[in-house]
């Protein structure tokens, strides 16, 4: 009997030359991620998450957009639970179930530490930039990033240390391109390709909050 490989990464899109770009959450080293954008972005990551066997616990203030996301995406009860609030989570985790903390809990971030470690990944989302946020954009090993607004472009500037080019990038992607911004790595420009159940589930991309 083979034993599957164990996820290396989730595709987040493709690139302008119709490449795959890999977002490298789960590791066997602790991860942290952060997706600036809206509730298009942050299910499209966690659907794209559970396609590769991760288990999901989301911590929100928003649970009428992640209710039933698990069950819709998996056919079960088990993978995804949605519990309400900022608060610690733990989830089993190996190589071949990663698992995946997510905190929806609006534009400040997280105030709660969980407990990481091989395999185990805290995915911040923020709905928008702003320096109440700045603490998750700045401990993330990776973050993906819909565009941003004209408002959101100093706090941009000051916490992700960006040039002027790049920070006039970002205001001029797509509403299904994303970012992808990697410590020591050049950024990447991603279409994020929504396939046909995608679309069904979270509807055309947009950048919304």
């Amino acid at each position: 009997m083979v034993t599957p490989a164990p996820p290396s990464g989730l595709v987040l899109g493709r690139d302008a030359d119709q490449k795959p770009v890999v977002a490298p959450l789960f590791r066997p080293d602790a991860v942290k991620a952060t997706v600036v954008g809206g509730a298009f972005a942050a299910r499209l990551v966690v659907f794209r998450a559970l396609a590769i066997g991760a288990r999901v616990a989301v911590c929100t203030t928003r649970p009428q957009v992640w209710e039933g996301l698990g069950k819709a995406a998996t056919g079960r009860d088990d993978r995804v639970a949605v519990l309400h609030g900022d608060r610690p989570v733990t989830v089993d985790a190996n190589p071949h179930s990663p698992a995946l903390y997510v905190y929806d809990v609006g534009e400040h971030g997280t105030s709660t530490n969980p407990i990481l470690g091989p395999w185990r990944t805290q995915l911040t989302i923020l709905p928008k930039m702003n320096l109440y946020g700045s603490q998750a954009l700045e401990e993330s090993h990776v973050t993906i990033l819909q565009r941003i607004h004209p408002e959101e472009v100093a706090a941009a500037t000051s916490t992700l240390r960006l040039s002027n080019d790049t920070i006039g990038l970002l205001q001029m992607l797509y509403d299904d391109m994303f970012a992808m911004l990697r410590v020591g790595a050049k950024e990447r420009y991603v279409w994020a390709t929504a396939t046909s159940v995608e679309k069904r589930m979270f509807g055309e991309p947009v950048r919304d909050q």
